[in-house]
């Protein structure tokens, strides 16, 4: 009996190990261009093992992007101090320039989401995303 009640105790222990999901709410953002400027967008973001997908991101806020995660690593930014960096590619392939790199920053805090879309090697678009807190 204690062995079967030990299996059972593992197994289910294994589920729940393999399968984290972390999600965060964002009502607002700061998009880059020559001035910052304040977009009041809903946006889920959940980040899974190997993706991560932010909701109404493309065609002017009615797609969701959804990137695969090739590596993940931590890394000083600026003043928040070590964060985790999500180095991603797209799923989705653009017309113009095909799947495009992102790195999606995030500070130990999370009270925001830094998302990097390279289009080419020079151009960078920034967006920070303002987490909603409960």
């Amino acid at each position: 009996m204690k062995k079967l009640f030990l299996i059972v105790f593992f197994t289910h222990l294994g589920f729940f190990v393999i399968g984290q999901v972390e999600q965060f709410e964002s009502k607002s953002s700061i998009k880059e261009y020559k001035e910052p400027k304040l977009l009041n967008i809903s946006r889920l973001l959940v980040f899974t093992d190997n993706s991560i997908t932010i909701s109404n991101w493309l065609n002017g806020g009615t797609e969701a992007l959804k990137l695969k995660i090739d590596k993940i690593v931590d890394k000083d930014y600026s003043r928040e101090g070590i964060c985790k960096w999500y180095y991603c590619t797209s799923l989705k392939s653009d017309i113009f320039n095909g799947f495009f790199k992102a790195i999606i920053i995030v500070p130990k805090n999370k009270d925001k989401v830094w998302v990097n879309t390279f289009a080419d090697e020079v151009s960078v678009n920034c967006t920070e995303i303002l987490i909603t807190k409960d």
